[in-house]
């Protein structure tokens, strides 16, 4: 399904642009720690990714599971929770399946005025490298 086949594997490689010429290949496997519903209709994939700061590993993995629960009655989508086992180390990410651009949008004017939600990022903010956030949008093209 969806979720398998968008956690199992994910592979960046930089732009041809890229100024350091680099072509190295990022493979990650990840292990899913939650999953909080049925893969519903998606035309739209939206990740997050985020390493964890050293010796906070268990700690933001606690974080990240009410954080998961929060944003999945928020949002009112399923969300995949997962740590990586292969791949950039101690790194956590989300994965939400989204219908459509719509729903791209409602759900981000959501997570922006919600007070609880942006209160509990804050929380969750020194469990992290600071700036290892990576946010995508993925388009199923098929």
């Amino acid at each position: 399904d969806w979720v398998d086949s968008a956690v199992r594997i994910r592979t960046q490689a930089p732009h041809p642009d890229d100024d350091r010429r680099r072509h190295d290949v990022t493979d990650i496997v990840a292990e899913i720690l939650m999953h909080t519903g049925a893969p519903t209709s998606t035309q739209f994939l939206a990740i997050t990714t985020a390493r964890c700061a050293p010796g906070c590993g268990a700690d933001a993995m606690a974080w990240g599971s009410d954080f998961t629960r929060l944003l999945t009655r928020l949002i009112d989508r399923p969300i995949t929770f997962v740590r990586t086992v292969f791949g950039p180390t101690s790194e956590l990410g989300w994965y939400v399946g989204l219908a459509d651009l719509d729903d791209v949008e409602r759900v981000e004017r959501l997570v922006a005025t919600d007070a609880a939600w942006i209160e509990s990022t804050g929380d969750g903010g020194g469990y992290f490298l600071p700036g290892s956030v990576d946010q995508q949008l993925w388009r199923w093209l098929c």
